[in-house]
């Protein structure tokens, strides 16, 4: 069985009394939970990045860290991406 299909089926095992059109199961149902799923990996490499100093980690209380670019990195960032050492 391919992948959509088991996730189709693992949301309606935990939501059994759902119904959805093929447009509305895509971004409902697959989409959001891709998106739940993919946020503690997200969240693993921000602060990689940061604590390798690549991105600057700002922290304020009753807030969310909120991340952006290191500008002192910027230039090794391109080269990288651009398949340099």
């Amino acid at each position: 069985m391919d992948e959509i299909s088991l996730r189709i089926l693992s949301y309606l095992a935990e939501n059994p009394e759902a119904t959805d059109t093929p447009e509305g199961i895509a971004q409902w149902w697959l989409l959001e939970r891709e998106i739940r799923d993919q946020s503690a990996a997200v969240e693993r490499a921000l602060a990689a990045l940061a604590e390798e100093g690549w991105l600057i980690a700002r922290r304020h209380a009753g807030s969310p860290t909120r991340y952006r670019l290191n500008p002192e990195r910027a230039a090794e960032i391109q080269s990288l991406l651009k398949g340099g050492s």
